[in-house]
């Protein structure tokens, strides 16, 4: 039970950071956080499902036959898990390199360290113009890069140019 909540609470919670981290940069947001982990956390989740897929039926197949040695099936099963972590593992390293490209086209750069999100595991702060990175105000506005954080980043940017 606790294995179906946690895959369900990282599935929900980092897919909606997927879909913003993209359309963040499509919109020319003057702030975009990365957060790196929102991808392995989906791929992670379904490398959990499949593993609980595979426990309940090993489960239920021991306790119906008794048998001690593993079946071929099972055996491919197996495999088959293998081959979609490898996937999983594939896929995280895959598109944080294609984000990284794309927010690099458009404009982007990471601030520098200690800039802003200072404590943030693994979230970092791209910007279009770095003088946001050393901002007092943008530093009081972002302290978790959350995508209302972000709006409100965007909406002080918009106020300054009037």
């Amino acid at each position: 039970m606790l294995t179906i909540w946690s895959t369900w609470w990282a599935f929900t919670s980092t897919v909606p950071d997927l879909i913003q981290r993209s359309t963040l940069l499509d919109n020319s947001y003057p702030l975009v956080v990365e957060k790196p982990y929102a991808i392995g956390y989906v791929s992670l989740c379904l490398v959990f499902i499949a593993a609980n897929i595979f426990l309940l039926g090993t489960i239920y197949y021991r306790l119906k036959n008794q048998v001690e040695k593993i079946p071929v099936m099972e055996r491919k099963v197996i495999i088959a898990l293998g081959v979609i972590a490898v996937v999983a593992i594939t896929t995280i390293i895959s598109s944080q390199l294609l984000w990284f490209d794309k927010a690099t086209a458009l404009g982007y750069q990471p601030c520098p360290a200690f800039t802003l999100l200072i404590d943030k595991s693994g979230r970092t702060a791209w910007v279009k113009d770095t003088a946001l990175c050393e901002d007092k105000i943008v530093k009081k506005v972002l302290s978790y890069g959350s995508f209302k954080e972000m709006q409100d980043i965007r909406t002080l940017q918009i106020n300054r140019a009037k």
